[in-house]
Formats: structure tokens, sequence, C-alpha cells
């Protein structure tokens, strides 16, 4: 309960660019494109909260900040290819 501001805070900026990401690097797969985020973006709400839940009880507040930071920085090495159209 604790972490649903941040987590909804850092969400929606995520949730923006991948969403104007996807919609300069389709054109003719779109909808397909789109289906698979809304997909994963579903899945990650039964994936995430467990997850934060093990780490702040096992870690801390500190502890589970630091490691969920080292969890969404991993997502970084998949954005390095991503130029412009």
């Amino acid at each position: 309960p604790r972490f649903c501001f941040l987590s909804g805070l850092s969400l929606a900026g995520i949730f923006v660019s991948i969403n104007a990401i996807l919609a300069q690097h389709f054109d003719k797969r779109r909808n397909t494109a789109f289906s698979l985020l809304m997909a994963v973006t579903g899945l990650n709400g039964f994936l995430i909260p467990p997850l934060v839940q093990f780490f702040y009880s096992t870690y801390g507040s500190r502890g589970a900040f630091l490691l969920l930071g080292a969890v969404l920085f991993n997502a970084f090495p998949a954005a390095i290819p991503i130029k412009s159209p």
C-alpha cells in the first residue's frame, strides 16, 4: 500500500514513453505491438506486487527501493538499440 503512489507515478511516465516509441516504430504491426504491450502490462500487475512485498519484508524500505531500482535499471540495455525511424 505504501508504494502505490510511487508505482503509479513511475508507471505513468514509462507507459507514455513506451506508447510513443511503439507508435514511431511500428507501422504495419502496430495493433499487434500495442496488444502485446497491454498483455505484458496486465501481467505486471500480478508479478510486481508480490516482488515488492518480498523485497520490503526481507530488506526493509531502503533495500526494497534499491532492489526495485536495480530491477528496473535492467530495462535500459533493451532500450539502447532503439533509434529514430
